[in-house]
């Protein structure tokens, strides 16, 4: 993804992120693990079992709406805006 002037690779980061965060937290929720191989086992064995019919992430919004929005948040937090795609 291109980072570009609007940080949007950024957020691709950030997204990716959660994605791993989700991972580990349904592959290890509660288990104890002795080894850092042990721990990578148990990801994979997950990623494994359950990207048997996996399906591409879709953008439902364009890359204006979401610079909206971001702006929005930054204007709460006293940022400057991000510029739009003309």
């Amino acid at each position: 993804m291109d980072d570009g002037p609007h940080g949007i690779g950024v957020f691709a980061a950030v997204l990716d992120d959660r994605v791993v965060a989700e991972v580990v937290g349904e592959a290890v929720p509660r288990g104890v693990f002795t080894s850092v191989p042990q721990l990578e086992r148990a990801i994979y064995d997950y990623i494994e079992q359950n990207n048997t019919g996996p399906k591409p992430f879709v953008w439902t919004k364009s890359t204006n709406d979401i610079i909206r929005k971001v702006n929005r948040g930054r204007a709460g937090l006293k940022m400057p805006p991000l510029p739009h795609h003309a």
